[in-house]
């Protein structure tokens, strides 16, 4: 049994344990809606631990600052403005000028990219390479994006069950002389997973659509060296590039559209 899943363990029975203390008319006049929160979300978090991985889990609060950006449309925009750029200073003082861009390029991703024209990469070699490389960055996010759906999930499951373990202490005469005080602590469980399993599919949607953002300004990035390692005109590139940059490029399930043909053109298929 590894680590994590040893502290899951004991999340888990922490959280059910104190439940059923507060729940049990001995919590010292605790409250019962943060014995709910606590069994919600420990017992959810303790799931996500044995479902996951430590660096996985460790990984989900960037992929969700990833989300508060700016508007995709508009870096994909600047994307291809910076792209242009590069062309027509290639073209004009050829591509070992673009050296000291690269040096300012804080995109790792794209900064490789660079390096690459100006090491005397091929463009088919900077395709195959670049697009490879990409097809493997998506597997991180996607992976949050699952995460998260798993999340709510067990957050739905863990307020079905805390409800359930909450009505024991719930005296009859509550329930029968419709006292709402006493009956009401009982299913604070299941309205905090009911409040938890929306906000957690929005920001799985919002990871995926992030997902696809940024799988578009990687594309198009990728099209752009390889334009400019083929001596392509810069004006020419930056109406191809647009395309990328169109709202169409990304759909509703945050994936770019017709991805797969592309991967496989640059060498990125699975």
């Amino acid at each position: 049994m590894d680590f994590a899943t040893l502290i899951a363990l004991a999340v888990a029975l922490a959280a059910t344990g104190f439940a059923s203390h507060v729940w049990g008319g001995a919590g010292g006049g605790l409250s019962p809606a943060l014995a709910a929160v606590l069994l919600v979300i420990g017992g959810s978090f303790s799931a996500l631990l044995v479902h996951f991985s430590l660096p996985a889990l460790a990984a989900l609060p960037r992929h969700l600052r990833r989300t508060l950006r700016e508007r995709p449309e508009v870096a994909a925009m600047q994307r291809v403005a910076g792209l242009a750029g590069l062309a027509e200073r290639a073209r004009r003082s050829g591509v070992l000028s673009l050296a000291e861009e690269a040096g300012r390029i804080e995109d790792g991703f794209f900064r490789r990219c660079v390096e690459m024209v100006v090491d005397g990469g091929h463009a088919d070699e900077i395709g195959r390479v670049m697009g490879r490389e990409l097809s493997l960055a998506e597997a991180d996010p996607r992976q949050a994006t699952r995460m998260l759906r798993w999340a709510a999930a067990y957050a739905a499951l863990f307020g079905a069950f805390g409800t359930l373990l909450a009505l024991p202490g719930v005296p009859g005469a509550a329930l029968a002389t419709a006292d709402r005080g006493a009956a009401v602590s009982a299913f604070w469980p299941l309205l905090c997973g009911a409040a938890l399993v929306p906000t957690l599919l929005a920001a799985a949607g919002r990871v995926a659509e992030s997902t696809g953002a940024e799988a578009v300004l990687r594309a198009l990035t990728v099209e752009g060296i390889v334009g400019i390692a083929g001596g392509e005109h810069p004006a020419v590139l930056r109406r191809r590039l647009a395309a990328f940059a169109a709202p169409g490029a990304v759909n509703a399930g945050g994936e770019v559209a017709d991805m797969e043909r592309w991967r496989q053109r640059r060498g990125g298929g699975s």
